[in-house]
């Protein structure tokens, strides 16, 4: 809700302030149109699943562990460790022309130049 002074207008509504901005770059309402339907069609193309995964993304990033704290660290350790068990039961399980796909994948380069404590190539 849009604070309002005595008189009952709301003077700082974001659609004032646009509209202040506007009027300094002295916008006709042709060009205003313009802006407002490129906008529109910007916000078009965003499916729900999008503006779902954004929220989610938003959510996670104020409700979920610091980057910077041990909890984070340990659940990334933890990640690459299962990451690397996949990868070795996938290699265990694979005929040849699967295990030579599983060794030829980035994937597994990574992982093997981590393991050997090597700086992975970028």
């Amino acid at each position: 809700m849009a604070e309002r002074n005595f008189a009952g207008d709301a003077g700082n509504t974001p659609y004032r302030r646009a509209m202040r901005i506007a009027d300094r770059a002295e916008l006709t309402g042709a060009e205003l149109a313009t802006i407002a339907e490129g906008v529109r069609e910007f916000d078009s193309w965003k499916s729900p699943e999008h503006r779902a995964a954004v929220a989610l993304e938003k959510i996670a990033s104020k409700v979920g562990p610091e980057k910077d704290s041990a909890a984070y660290e340990a659940a990334r350790l933890r990640r690459r460790e299962v990451y690397a068990l996949e990868l070795l039961a996938a290699a265990l399980i694979a005929d040849d022309e699967g295990l030579e796909a599983i060794r030829e994948s980035t994937a597994f380069r990574r992982l093997t130049v981590r393991l050997a404590g090597r700086d992975a190539p970028s």
